[in-house]
C-alpha cells in the first residue's frame, strides 16, 4: 500500500495526463471513460461519483459520509476502506492529487 491517504486530506481531480495533455472525458450510461494519450481509464458507478466529488474542496470523511448515508447496509468501516484503497489507487495512476 504506497500512498497514505488521510481523513482530512482533499484529493482533487486531476484533468490532465502527466506529460500529455489533458484527459478526454465521456460518460457511457453508468461508466465514465477517462482518455489520455497513452491510457484509457473506465470508471463504474460509484468509482465515477467517487472520482467526480474528489474536487478538493471535500476532505475523505465528507465522501465517506455520502457513501455511508446512502449504503445503510454496510458499515462505515467496510465503506471507508473501500473508498480510501480506491482514492489511494487513483492517486497512484495520476487522477487525483
Amino acid at each position: 500500500m504506497s500512498g497514505s491517504i488521510l481523513l482530512d486530506s482533499k484529493p482533487k481531480k486531476v484533468l490532465e495526463e502527466r506529460g500529455y495533455g489533458k484527459f478526454i472525458f465521456r460518460e457511457e450510461g453508468q461508466k465514465l471513460i477517462i482518455q489520455g494519450q497513452h491510457v484509457i481509464y473506465i470508471l463504474h458507478s460509484n468509482e465515477a461519483k467517487i472520482w467526480k466529488l474528489c474536487d478538493g474542496s471535500r476532505k475523505v470523511r465528507d465522501i465517506i459520509e455520502f457513501f455511508v448515508k446512502k449504503y445503510k447496509e454496510y458499515s462505515k468501516k467496510e465503506i471507508s476502506r473501500e473508498i480510501i484503497e480506491f482514492i489511494r489507487t487513483l492517486k497512484n495512476k495520476g487522477l487525483v492529487e
